[in-house]
């Protein structure tokens, strides 16, 4: 079987005593004369506890700072001179990185002492050193002197799981889940062994075998928790099933709302919105259980009864933002607009805001910059509310508002927008600048990407490519730096700069879809490399076959190919996932050409509703001299 990279520190914690192998090798060479833990035959100590006198021994364990023999199961109790010998050989070689014999020694050391401790350090060891009949044998030892023991059974389901043992990791995972309360944990401890197999069949099969076991039990907790593990192994119906059959009798939250989330996500709305609603009647007026079954009532087209419940949460900030959204998407513009001035006179108290005006303990006041400070909280949702309603200084005053904790940067960042949308790109440009100086990376490459953007709306593309070059002066080698300037470059015509930008992305990964269909969209747009294009774009669409963008592009190239036919076919599947007016325009061109004006105009219609002033939709209706 493969062995897996089990994530050891989630399963079982290695620590304390990260340093002991270095701490137990110098306290050896104070112990010893030259150093010297055995003699030595070809450069490997010996493992032989004769060379070694209970005296020396007993010496050698009183130089040992007490901490340390703590930390390695050395305790005044133990006095057998062989298992102190096998323990210290492990840490010797242990410290040498040869972790199989630090297994190995640790294992003999478990095999004869009494002390748990010794077994425990011994599994763990073993598990590091992927020593599968070590871990085995020395959690077994550990389950012998303990009784039972969560991490002891998850280290032996492991092991039994890497040796080709079925019947014992199910044993195994079901003396745990047995042994767990609630059981839940128990079935979900088991699914971290079995998701991280390296035979997904094998686990299944163990999956089937601890789900169908009688002595296991049919609770409300079991079933819980063996719905999730089968959700972890990727058995999304099965999970289901497991989920709203604990959930029919239990009173348990999180079992129903895990129940209703795992309905929505096969599916049932029907199911999900009964989970979430019977929550309620436990939990009335629960936030996030509110919010979570409007989300679905919604999306399940029962707008009424989303708003309907929404009243529950009340007026605040959060409540009147959602009810207005759901209105706005609905088309109700007159009920958003409405809902969008209450939440505009809702009072809002910051957090802090008394503290700031007395002389009081100054951690109260460092709540104004909390990251949910209701205020600031506010200020955001209101200006999105706003700028949804198309009221673009109302928006802007709010966000500039929003200037504290987790909302601050995409405050600025939008505020810019609208900045420049209102026609001042200098004062755009200022807002950014703070941003770009930050000591963020990301935040920094986000401000730059967000002003190149900005610029290239306002048709300034070659400043858009100045900017980003100031950046790339920064951070020379950021991928999505150099990307955004390949898109600027192609906007500003400079196909050279283009491909060599998107040229070096690839070749820091071959198999990056967005830049493989960047390029062969520009060579197709801006060049007559039509060939060396499609190249591209057919190994961008294999590697992302059901994005519009690259479907666009495919659709594109067919028809500077002179293939009508198949270029409509894939603007077509474009133009169905993603509408937007640059498709439209492609579509509608290739329509026209095909002889079908009036759908192209319509096509073309829909996209100026859009943006009319698109500018792939302008040249488009400049160039076959249409007028909408």
């Amino acid at each position: 079987m493969k062995i897996s990279n089990y994530p050891i520190n989630r399963i079982i914690d290695l620590s304390p005593g990260h340093y002991w192998w270095l701490t137990l090798t110098i306290v050896l060479c104070l112990g010893l004369s030259g150093c010297a833990v055995n003699d030595q035959h070809d450069g490997q100590p010996e493992s032989n506890a004769d060379s070694l006198a209970a005296a020396e021994v007993q010496q050698l364990l009183e130089q040992i700072p007490p901490q340390v023999a703590e930390n390695i199961g050395l305790q005044d109790a133990q006095t057998d001179p062989d298992v102190i010998e096998h323990v210290l050989a492990g840490e010797f070689l242990g410290s040498q990185g040869d972790l199989v014999g630090a297994a190995q020694e640790y294992a003999l050391a478990a095999a004869i002492s009494d002390e748990v401790q010794i077994a425990d350090r011994a599994t763990r060891v073993a598990l590091q050193a992927q020593a599968w009949d070590s871990v085995q044998q020395s959690a077994q030892r550990w389950l012998e002197l303990s009784g039972s023991d969560h991490e002891a059974l998850q280290a032996l389901a492991i092991a039994q799981l890497e040796l080709g043992d079925p019947d014992g990791v199910i044993e195994s995972l079901s003396q745990l889940i047995n042994d767990s309360e609630p059981r839940s944990r128990g079935w979900q401890q088991a699914g971290s062994v079995l998701a991280n197999s390296g035979d997904d069949q094998l686990a299944d099969e163990i999956l089937l075998a601890l789900v169908n076991r009688d002595d296991l039990g049919d609770s409300s907790d079991g079933l819980y928790g063996q719905s999730v593990l089968a959700w972890r192994l990727g058995d999304m119906e099965r999970a289901k099933a497991l989920a709203l059959a604990a959930a029919e009798e239990t009173r348990r939250l999180d079992i129903l709302e895990w129940a209703a989330q795992i309905a929505y996500a096969t599916d049932d709305a029907e199911a999900a919105v009964n989970a979430y609603q019977k929550a309620l009647g436990i939990a009335p007026g629960d936030r996030d259980l509110t919010l979570a079954l409007a989300e679905v009532l919604k999306r399940d087209g029962q707008l009424d009864a989303a708003l309907e419940s929404l009243r529950g949460l009340g007026n605040n900030t959060e409540a009147l933002y959602t009810r207005a959204a759901y209105q706005l998407e609905g088309g109700n513009r007159e009920a958003a607009e409405d809902l969008y001035q209450q939440l505009a006179a809702l009072t809002v108290i910051p957090v802090g805001q008394i503290a700031l005006n007395q002389d009081v303990d100054p951690s109260i006041t460092d709540a104004v910059e909390a990251p949910r400070n209701p205020a600031v909280v506010h200020a955001f949702y209101t200006g999105q509310l706003a700028e949804q309603l198309d009221y673009k200084q109302q928006a802007l005053d709010w966000y500039l508002q929003a200037d504290g904790g987790e909302y601050a940067t995409p405050a600025i960042i939008r505020a810019a927008a609208l900045t420049a949308e209102l026609g001042r790109m200098e004062d755009a440009q200022a807002l950014l600048q703070p941003l770009q100086n930050s000591d963020d990376e990301d935040t920094v490459v986000n401000a730059f990407i967000n002003e190149s953007g900005l610029l290239q709306n306002a048709g300034m593309a070659d400043q858009a490519v100045q900017r980003l070059t100031v950046a790339l002066g920064r951070l020379s080698s950021n991928v999505d730096l150099l990307y955004a300037r390949s898109l600027a470059a192609a906007a500003n015509k400079d196909v050279d700069l283009a491909e060599q930008d998107l040229r070096r992305v690839i070749r820091e990964n071959p198999n990056n879809a967005a830049a493989l269909n960047a390029l062969g969209y520009t060579l197709t747009d801006l060049t007559d490399r039509h060939d060396e294009a499609l190249s591209l774009i057919e190994k961008a669409l294999k590697l992302n076959p059901t994005d519009a963008a690259t479907l666009d592009s495919m659709g594109w190239v067919k028809y500077r190919l002179g293939d009508l036919n198949e270029a409509e076919e894939f603007l077509r599947r474009a133009f169905a996932l993603d509408d937007n007016p640059e498709i439209g325009a492609h579509l509608g061109e290739v329509l026209w050409q095909l002889g079908s004006q009036q759908e192209a105009r319509d096509i073309w219609q829909h996209a100026a509703t859009q943006d009319p002033e698109h500018l792939v939709l302008q040249t488009t209706l400049q160039r076959l001299e249409v007028i909408l």
